[in-house]
């Protein structure tokens, strides 16, 4: 496990490798469609690192035994304003499948820590004027120059552990 503490607001290259991860998603065939924000209870640092680390394995292991060509696709990106939380954006196919994530998500965390919901790769705008979409809710937590036109920016705290993940097969690949 990964103890280094990360500090500050996500910076310009990790939006890109967030934004890279959500259009290869889509250019292969697997939008990352259903969004998870797990909020647990206050933990001590290390265990909630410990938490997000086997959070996201489970989720890998739960993907791959139930997309039909056993992939793991997925972002993750860990907030630290208004108490440490994490997001996940992954692949699930079919209402069915959402369902039964549901129902997995309700056993790992019995006492109603984590939310699902449908996302989807489009766009909109607020009254404000503000970008809205599934990646720039969960990237809130930017520098002003990782930031893009009009989207808002939230100063952060440090993080014990790594920031954000992405699956393997949605990383950049050598050319």
């Amino acid at each position: 496990m990964n103890l280094r503490k990360e500090l500050g607001p996500l910076r310009p290259q990790q939006c890109k490798a967030l934004n890279h991860a959500w259009t290869q998603a889509l250019r292969d065939r697997f939008p990352l469609n259903a969004m998870l924000s797990i909020r647990p209870e206050n933990r001590p640092p290390l265990e909630h690192a410990k938490l997000v680390d086997q959070s996201w394995n489970r989720l890998a292991v739960w993907s791959r035994r139930h997309t039909p060509n056993k992939t793991f696709h997925a972002i993750l990106v860990r907030e630290t304003k208004g108490g440490e939380h994490f997001h996940v954006l992954m692949h699930v196919s079919g209402k069915a499948n959402l369902t039964r994530l549901r129902y997995a998500l309700a056993q790992w965390f019995p006492n109603g820590e984590a939310h699902v919901t449908r996302a989807h790769h489009g766009i909109g705008f607020t009254p404000s004027g503000k970008i809205r979409s599934a990646l720039g809710y969960i990237t809130k937590e930017r520098t002003p120059q990782a930031a893009w036109p009009k989207w808002q920016y939230r100063p952060g705290r440090p993080v014990l552990g790594k920031r954000y993940r992405i699956s393997a097969n949605l990383r950049v690949k050598p050319i």
